[in-house]
């Protein structure tokens, strides 16, 4: 028999190792629509398992350093028992400031183009430009910057995401730091609600293209 839980209850924990394989079909299903990243990466959906193995590769870098990165996941009580654990969202933010966000992990695997040969590169070194406008040369080493945040679609709009993120305002706010983020179009009202505050907006358009990508720059500071 299996036995429903009658509470809708989502609370959040260290990812680990174990996590892992939850982790990468989060990911995948959270971003696999995003419109957001249609700009830099419209080819992604041809590539489903190029996409899987380079983003394990990138978490398993995240899980391997702690003491670098804080991977979290958000579980929900929802689910039958035996699924209880199991991870439905997860953030990865960077509290060492002195390490750069990684560009790459797909390491030495081949490469289809899954991303834009020139919406790719102008988005890279646009989001880098806006990192160090918005955030290393006015916060130096006082900030923690969240990486990447992603919900499995079907449970969206449960608190799983906002626990998260939380969680790194909460971090910021113990060591006196700024909790920093980019966001796309779609993500931008969410860090608003939770109390960030709109610092910049980066606009993408190469000369003579139609095709466009908007990202704000958001930060959430002491009060």
């Amino acid at each position: 028999m299996i036995l429903k839980l009658s509470r809708n209850t989502m609370y959040i924990r260290q990812a680990t190792k174990d996590d892992l394989d939850d982790i990468v079909e989060i990911h995948f299903a959270a971003f696999h629509d995003e419109p957001d990243m249609d700009y830099p990466f419209p080819h992604r959906r041809e590539f489903p398992d190029f996409m899987k193995v380079s983003t394990k590769k990138r978490f398993r870098s995240y899980l391997a350093e702690p003491e670098i990165y804080s991977a979290m996941v958000a579980c929900s009580k929802t689910d039958d028992v035996q699924k209880i654990m199991k991870p439905v969202a997860y953030a990865a933010w960077l509290p060492n400031v002195n390490m750069a966000s990684p560009q790459n992990a797909s390491g030495g695997l081949p490469q289809p183009r899954i991303g834009h040969p020139t919406h790719t590169p102008a988005w890279r070194e646009t989001t880098a430009n806006a990192r160090k406008t918005y955030f290393d040369e006015i916060y130096g080493g006082r900030k923690i910057e969240l990486l990447l945040l992603g919900t499995r679609p079907e449970y969206r709009h449960r608190g799983g995401a906002s626990k998260l993120v939380r969680w790194g305002m909460e971090m910021a706010r113990e060591h006196e730091k700024t909790a920093v983020v980019l966001a796309g179009f779609s993500g931008t009202k969410f860090y608003l609600k939770l109390g960030f505050r709109l610092v910049g907006d980066i606009h993408i358009q190469l000369e003579g293209e139609e095709d466009k990508m908007d990202i704000s720059a958001l930060v959430y500071e002491q009060n």
